[in-house]
C-alpha cells in the first residue's frame, strides 16, 4: 500500500490509543503488526521533521525551539521543506484492517482516533 510520511506521521498516535482497546486476537494482531510497519516508517520521518524545526526555528529564553516565533523568511522555507517531507511516498507491506460493525459498536473511542486511519482500517462486516 501506497502512503504519504503525512499519513503516517497522523496514524502513529491514534494507532497508539488503538493497541490500548481490547479486541479479537486477530484484530489486535493484525493492528499490532499495522503498528509495527508504521512505527518503522515514523521513525525515520520524526528525525528529519525534527531537525527541520531546529534549523529553522527559534528558540526562546528556554532554550525551547519553536518554529512560529522564527522570523517569516525561515517560516516560509519551514513550510516548504516540511511538505516536500511530508508529501513523499512509501510503500509498506500491510493489509488493510476489517474491523466488525459488531465489535466497533463495543467500542468507546473519540472518532479523531478513526480520521488518520481511514486509509489502514475499515469498519464493516
Amino acid at each position: 500500500m501506497k502512503v504519504t510520511n503525512s499519513e503516517i506521521w497522523a496514524a502513529k498516535e491514534p494507532l497508539d490509543k488503538l493497541l490500548q482497546v481490547k479486541l479479537p486476537v486477530k484484530t489486535s494482531y493484525q493492528i499490532a503488526r499495522l503498528v509495527r510497519k508504521i512505527t518503522e516508517e515514523y521513525l525515520v520521518i520524526e528525525p528529519v521533521r525534527i531537525g527541520l524545526v531546529k534549523k529553522y526555528g527559534k528558540a526562546d529564553d528556554k532554550g525551547n525551539i519553536s518554529i512560529f516565533t522564527a522570523p517569516q523568511e525561515d517560516q516560509e522555507k519551514f513550510v516548504v521543506e516540511y511538505n516536500e517531507l511530508m508529501g513523499q511516498e512509501v510503500e509498506i507491506v500491510v493489509d488493510k484492517i476489517t474491523i466488525s460493525a459488531g465489535q466497533a459498536d463495543k467500542l468507546e473511542l473519540e472518532p479523531a482516533i478513526f480520521l488518520p486511519l481511514d486509509k489502514f482500517i475499515v469498519v464493516g462486516d
